[in-house]
């Protein structure tokens, strides 16, 4: 049976986001309403921001009025594989996606959120790409996304919400407002990797040193160069460290050291606590 409120899926929104964002408008909390649509499937101990498999697909569709391709478009396997360049597996984890951690329904990290941009919407919502590891800053506001609490140190978790909550822009434990959280700039260094990233993975082609290379194999290397820099600086005075100043890479910049933390490992979960780039060409060059 169809909602008697509906709920539109807004540009870019995550899946979780919605699906809270549907239980708090028809007047229950976010376990309530998914016991209704799947009473045998415990979805909030997956990670449903990958997406809501066909086979539970049907009453989803019959009870909100969206299309199942709506639904897929809103997940984020197809722009998982084009990073990994490979079929990703459900019980995995997905490189380059923040891992959320579950145990049960419990967080421990993988949720962040633009403060700035949750304060400008009529109605708070989670952005798809505030999942992904290279994203630490927001495009629009230039401010550092953020994965926890500010006041109480929780972890981001709308799923946790009660109806009276009203709005998923706000801690689950101690109900602080995000939107009044004083914001830290983005570190330029980092917004410019996440810029590189969106172009890649927007691009059916990027350039790397004028010669052409698929977008998984850009994700590839600079995941790669990632661990890098991280071993050099566990070891400053090591030749790994020397190598990388002689490219003029100094592993005890400041700088270098909070990019390589904020920007996540893309395969492992983390705590850590964004953005696309518009008219992109087919082949983009990213790094020269």
């Amino acid at each position: 049976m169809p909602w008697a409120l509906s709920v539109p899926l807004l540009s870019e929104e995550s899946l979780s986001s919605w699906l809270v964002r549907a239980a708090l408008r028809q007047g229950c909390d976010p376990l309530s309403l998914t016991g209704a649509i799947w009473p045998t499937w415990r979805i909030w101990t997956r990670d449903i921001d990958r997406e809501i498999p066909l086979v539970r697909m049907r009453p989803l569709v019959n009870a909100s009025g969206i299309s199942s391709a709506e639904f897929q478009k809103a997940g984020v396997r197809d722009d998982c594989e084009k990073v990994a360049g490979y079929s990703l597996p459900e019980t995995r984890t997905w490189p380059w996606l923040l891992a959320l951690g579950s145990r049960n329904r419990t967080r421990h990290g993988g949720q962040q959120v633009c403060t700035l941009c949750l304060a400008e919407d009529s109605t708070p919502y989670l952005r798809r790409h505030w999942r992904f590891a290279w994203h630490t800053g927001c495009r629009f506001h230039g401010v550092q996304l953020i994965d926890e609490c500010p006041a109480c140190k929780a972890p981001i978790e709308p799923h946790r919400l009660s109806a009276e909550d009203q709005h998923l822009a706000q801690c689950s434990r101690c109900h602080d407002d995000f939107r009044k959280v004083v914001c830290t700039l983005h570190l330029a260094e980092a917004f410019s990797v996440q810029v590189m990233a969106d172009r890649a993975l927007k691009s059916s082609n990027v350039t790397f040193r004028e010669a052409p290379i698929a977008p998984a194999d850009w994700f590839s290397m600079v995941a790669f160069f990632i661990g890098v820099v991280r071993r050099a600086s566990r070891r400053p005075a090591s030749p790994l460290a020397d190598a990388l100043l002689s490219l003029g890479i100094s592993v005890t910049d400041s700088r270098m050291l909070k990019w390589s933390n904020w920007s996540g490992h893309p395969d492992k979960p983390h705590n850590r606590g964004d953005g696309g780039v518009h008219d992109q060409e087919d082949s983009t060059s990213v790094f020269r």
